[in-house]
């Protein structure tokens, strides 16, 4: 099926819904402690690993955008608080995601 082990959402539109969410809260969040949580939990690193080889053109061509632009609110956000870079490196090989 499309995007399988992608968890519950099964279509495209409510995939970038989700993605577009949570890239929301990763924006407007302003206290540091909060933010911490919110990338704590390691579903973002499950938002950023997504196997975008398991889906059809049709899917990536709807889901890309709002990935490309979750990736960049993402860095810039990370670029004004370096301390929370330390959750997107895997521990077992020191490299980053």
């Amino acid at each position: 099926g499309e995007g399988e082990g992608a968890g519950v959402a099964r279509s495209a539109s409510v995939k970038s819904q989700v993605i577009q969410t949570v890239s929301i809260l990763v924006q407007n969040v302003r206290n540091e402690t909060s933010l911490y949580y919110l990338l704590s939990n390691n579903y973002i690193n499950e938002l950023i690993s997504i196997p975008l080889d398991n889906y059809s053109t049709e899917v990536l061509d709807e889901l890309m955008p709002t990935y490309i632009s979750f990736l960049k609110t993402l860095a810039l956000r990370l670029s004004g608080s370096p301390t929370l870079f330390q959750f997107f490196v895997d521990e077992l090989s020191g490299h980053t995601f």
